[in-house]
C-alpha cells in the first residue's frame, strides 16, 4: 500500500522499514540517506524524503505503490534529467504507466517550475480516446494514493489540479489532431507549460506538432518535452528526433535476438553532432511477461501477437522499428508472391474455365473447400463488385506439402446501370445456385434493402440457404475479437480489422491470385492509408478499391466462422495411405465425432516423386448442402 502521509510524518521505525522496502530498487539508499544527513544536516525522515522525491522510481514505489520494471528505470530517470526525451517503445511495455507516473511525479515535486505560483503539465495526443485512457490511469493511481488524492483541488474532464505546498499543479489533456489540417491544433495555441507530454506523437500531424513546439519556444531552457510513440511508418518529426538523437539508450542486438533484457547500452554523440534529444528504444520482447506460455495456444504471448499482426505492423508496433517509408497497405513483394503461386498452378478464374471442367471441379471439391462471396455495393448507379474466396484445405505447395490457402476463385463486376442493385441480386442468386456458397458477406452501407430482399428470397426458397448464409456488415461498426495476449473479448473497428486480417494472410503466403487480373493487382498495389482520423482510425483509399472491400468481407467472415482452421494446430491424428496415384477415386477416411462414426471424404493427393502421403482427418460431412430441386425455376426480382 502507498503511504497515507508524507515521509516527513513517519517515525524512526517506519523510516527504517521504508529504507528496507526501497533496498531492491536502490541498494545504496542507506548510504545516500546517511550522506544527506551528514552533509546537508537533515534529520533522517527529511533526508529520506529528499532522496525519494528526487528519484521518480523510488517516489512511485512509496507514494503510488507502483514498482518499475527493469527496462522502465531509465525511462523515469530520463524524464527528470532530459529536457527533450523521445521514447520509441513497442506495445505492451507499460508506456501509459510510465507517462502517468512521470506526470504525477512532476505534479508532486513541481520540478523545475517557472517564476509563478502555478505548475502546468500539458498532455497532447492525436485522438481523444488516448487522452481518456491516460486520465483513466491517472485516476486509478490516485485511488491507490490517499496522500495525492487528498491534494486534488479540481477534477473535471481532462483537467486535474493539485494544491501542494501552496502551489497549484495543473494537468491538462488536449487533443492535438491526427492529420495536417488545422483542426485539433488550435487547442494547444496560447497554452502555458512547464512540462509537455506528447503521446503517440508519430500520429500527430506536422502542423499540430509545430504548434505544440511553439509553446516550448517560450522558455526552451525550462520547459521539458517528453514524446512517446510506436512508429507509424511516417518519416517526419518523430523519426528525425529518434534518428538524430544526441544520446541513445537501446538493448543489445543479442538481447533483442534472444528475447531478453540485460540492461541498456548507451551511445552519446559529441557536442554539436546530435539534435539535443535523448532517445530510449525498447522493443516489446524486453517485457518478460510476454515470454510466458499461453495455455490456450501453447505458445508465448509474444508469438500470439506475431500471429495476429502483419509483418509491417509487427515491425512497427512490436519491434518499434520504422521500417520502409510510406509503404502501401499491401506490399508488392507479397502481392507478387500470390501472383507467382497463381502462375505455378496455372490458375485462372473459374468463371473462365470451360463449363464441363468447372462443373467437375465443383463436384469433386464439394464439402472439402469453403467458398465465401464478398459483395461491395458502392453507391447507387456505381458498379457492384463480387469476390469469391475459396479456402482450400488440401492445397499442395511446390514441395508437395499440404498448405491451406485462399484462392480468389473469381471476381464479378456488375456494371453501373439503372438497375444495378437488382441485377446484382439476381447475379448473387445465380452464383449461389452454381457455387453453393457457405456464406455471403455484403456491405450494408449501400445494401440494407438488398440484404432484406435476399433474406426474404431465402425464406421463400429455403433450398437456397440465403436466409441464413447472407450476412451484412457496416464498415463503421465494431466487431468482437479476442486479444491474443489477455484472451479477453474486445471491440475492434471493423474496417481496420478486416484490412489487417487480409494483409496478414498475404504476408503469410495464404492468398493465390489470378495473374491475368491486372485490375485487381493494381488495386492492391495502390491501396493506401490516406490519413488518420481524429479518433485514431486509418482512412483508406476510397477510389478504385471496391474489389478489395469484397475480398476483405469474404476473408472477414471466414475469420469469424472458421478462424481456428488457420490458428490452431490440430491433434496429430493422421492416416497413412499407400501409394498415391492420379486416379480420380473417392478416397475416404473415418473420424469419430462424439459417439458416432462418420465417413469423411478426402481429396486425392498427388505428391510427385514420393510414395506415401499424410493427410489430416477432417470433420466435414459428405452430405450435400443447399442442394436445389432439379425442377426448380429461379425467380428474378
Amino acid at each position: 500500500m502507498a503511504i497515507q502521509e508524507t515521509i516527513m510524518e513517519l517515525n524512526d521505525t517506519q523510516i527504517d522499514a521504508m529504507i528496507n522496502l526501497l533496498q531492491p530498487l536502490d541498494n545504496q539508499i542507506d548510504k545516500r540517506v546517511n550522506y544527506v544527513m551528514k552533509n546537508l544536516n537533515m534529520p533522517k525522515n527529511q533526508a529520506l524524503e529528499y532522496i525519494v522525491t528526487d528519484n521518480p522510481v523510488l517516489w512511485a514505489k512509496v507514494y503510488l505503490d507502483w514498482e518499475a520494471r527493469d527496462y522502465q528505470f531509465a525511462i523515469l530517470t530520463e524524464c527528470k534529467k532530459s529536457k527533450k526525451l523521445v521514447l520509441r517503445l513497442g506495445r505492451r511495455l507499460g508506456k501509459t504507466d510510465d507517462m502517468c507516473v512521470a506526470i504525477l511525479w512532476f505534479a508532486y515535486t513541481q520540478y523545475n517550475k517557472g517564476p509563478n505560483n502555478q505548475y502546468d503539465i500539458i498532455i497532447a495526443t492525436p485522438y481523444e480516446t488516448q487522452i481518456d485512457l491516460i486520465f483513466k490511469r491517472l485516476h486509478q493511481l490516485l485511488e491507490i494514493s490517499p496522500l495525492l488524492k487528498s491534494r486534488v483541488s479540481r477534477d473535471v474532464h481532462h483537467n486535474l489540479c493539485f494544491d501542494i505546498n501552496g502551489i497549484t499543479s495543473n494537468i491538462l489533456g488536449l487533443t492535438a489532431g491526427a492529420n495536417n489540417s488545422s483542426g485539433g491544433a488550435n487547442s494547444t495555441r496560447g497554452q502555458r507549460a512547464d512540462v509537455i507530454i506528447l503521446d503517440e506523437c508519430d500520429y500527430i500531424g506536422s502542423n499540430q506538432v509545430t504548434n505544440i513546439l511553439n509553446i516550448r519556444n517560450e522558455a526552451p531552457e525550462r520547459i521539458r518535452l517528453i514524446c512517446a510513440s510506436t512508429p507509424s511508418g511516417k518519416h517526419e518529426e518523430y523519426y528525425r528526433w529518434c534518428i538524430g538523437a544526441s544520446k541513445k539508450y537501446y538493448p543489445s542486438e543479442d538481447d533483442i535476438k534472444n528475447n531478453k533484457f540485460s540492461g541498456y547500452q548507451i551511445e552519446e554523440k559529441e557536442i554539436g553532432e546530435g539534435n539535443g534529444w535523448t532517445e530510449i528504444y525498447a522493443p516489446s520482447n524486453v517485457n518478460k511477461e510476454l515470454l510466458k506460455m499461453n495455455p490456450d495456444t501453447l505458445q508465448t504471448y509474444l508469438e500470439d501477437i506475431r500471429d495476429e499482426l502483419s509483418e509491417m505492423r509487427y515491425v512497427q508496433e512490436v519491434m518499434a522499428e520504422f521500417g520502409e517509408e510510406e509503404l502501401g497497405v499491401y506490399q508488392k513483394k507479397y502481392i507478387q508472391q500470390a501472383i507467382l503461386e497463381g502462375e505455378r498452378l496455372k490458375f485462372r478464374y473459374i468463371t473462365k474455365w470451360p463449363e464441363e471442367e468447372r462443373k467437375a471441379y465443383l463436384k469433386r471439391t464439394q464439402g472439402q473447400c469453403i467458398r465465401i462471396l464478398g459483395v461491395d455495393w458502392d453507391k447507387y448507379a456505381a458498379a457492384t463488385n463480387m469476390v469469391c474466396m475459396e479456402f482450400d484445405r488440401f492445397h499442395q505447395d511446390a514441395e508437395g506439402r499440404i498448405v491451406p490457402i485462399f484462392k480468389m476463385l473469381f471476381r464479378v463486376e456488375i456494371a453501373r446501370s439503372e438497375f444495378t442493385y437488382i441485377n446484382a441480386m439476381n447475379k448473387i442468386i445465380e452464383l449461389n445456385d452454381e457455387y453453393k456458397f457457405d456464406w455471403i458477406a455484403i456491405d450494408r452501407g449501400y445494401g440494407e434493402v438488398q440484404l432484406e430482399m435476399l433474406h426474404k428470397y431465402g425464406e421463400e426458397h429455403p433450398e437456397t440457404g440465403l436466409a441464413d448464409k447472407v450476412v451484412g456488415y457496416q464498415f463503421s461498426q465494431k466487431i468482437e475479437v479476442t486479444d491474443p495476449y489477455t484472451r479477453k473479448k474486445d471491440q475492434k473497428h471493423m474496417k481496420p480489422f478486416m484490412v489487417n486480417n487480409s494483409v496478414n494472410l498475404f504476408e503469410k503466403g495464404k492468398i493465390v491470385l489470378d495473374p491475368k487480373d491486372k485490375s485487381m493487382i493494381q488495386q492492391l498495389e495502390e491501396y493506401r492509408v490516406k490519413s488518420i482520423s481524429s479518433s485514431g482510425l486509418p482512412q483508406y483509399t476510397d477510389e478504385n478499391e471496391h474489389a478489395i472491400d469484397g475480398m476483405n468481407l469474404a476473408l472477414l467472415i471466414f475469420e469469424q466462422k472458421y478462424g481456428s482452421l488457420l490458428k490452431k494446430v490440430f491433434s496429430i491424428k493422421t492416416v497413412f495411405i499407400g501409394t498415391l496415384d492420379n486416379r480420380d477415386v473417392d478416397v475416404k477416411s473415418r473420424v469419430f465425432i462424439g459417439e458416432t462414426e462418420e465417413d469423411v471424404p478426402v481429396s486425392v493427393l498427388t505428391t510427385p516423386g514420393s510414395k506415401y502421403g499424410v493427410i489430416g482427418i477432417t470433420n466435414f460431412s459428405n452430405k450435400p448442402v443447399n442442394k436445389r430441386a432439379s425442377s426448380y425455376q429461379r425467380r428474378k426480382f
